[in-house]
């Protein structure tokens, strides 16, 4: 059975979802402030990168870096409703592990956060409801993500410069 409670005391979210080897119940503490607190830093960071999120449908956000690297952040809007948007965003990196990483994030303007839905097509709100079959999934990859996501943001404000196309005048 899924209990989930607040804990002031501590001021974290208990998930008590969590099995252990023996099949008994185990507490997970997630620090639910710190998430909370995340996503609403994801927002202010997210605005600035992408100001126009109401009305553009993508953007992309170039980055090159003091060693001559360059990698992209493409945003593609795939949802739009009146409080919310889903936005998909793919990194191209060829100097990176990956080539290409992929992250689908839900934005709540009436709230001002942002959360991330998945990682590479891997659903991250099942981390905190409970373990994926395969056991891949910790309780922590919802704050994880969150933290990646914001990352990712940070590279695109301190390294990221916005490729504009401006028509030529012929004279």
């Amino acid at each position: 059975m899924l209990t989930d409670k607040f804990n002031s005391d501590q001021e974290q979210y208990i998930d008590t979802a969590e099995l252990t080897a023996s099949g008994a119940c185990k507490k997970a503490f997630i620090d639910f402030p710190g998430f909370l607190s995340s996503c609403e830093m994801n927002f202010l960071k997210l605005v600035k990168v992408f100001p126009f999120i109401h009305d553009a449908v993508e953007r992309q956000i170039e980055m090159y870096f003091l060693n001559g690297d360059r990698s992209q952040l493409h945003f593609q809007v795939l949802e739009r409703t009146r409080h919310t948007s889903v936005l998909s965003l793919c990194l191209f990196d060829q100097n990176a592990y990956l080539e290409e990483a992929e992250m689908e994030i839900r934005v709540y303007h009436d709230m001002k956060v942002v959360e991330v839905l998945s990682v590479q097509s891997v659903d991250v709100r099942k981390s905190t409801i409970r373990k994926s079959e395969n056991g891949m999934l910790q309780p922590s990859e919802r704050l994880q993500a969150s933290r990646l996501l914001s990352e990712w943001l940070d590279h695109c404000l301190e390294f990221g410069i916005v490729p504009i196309d401006l028509p030529l005048r012929e004279e």
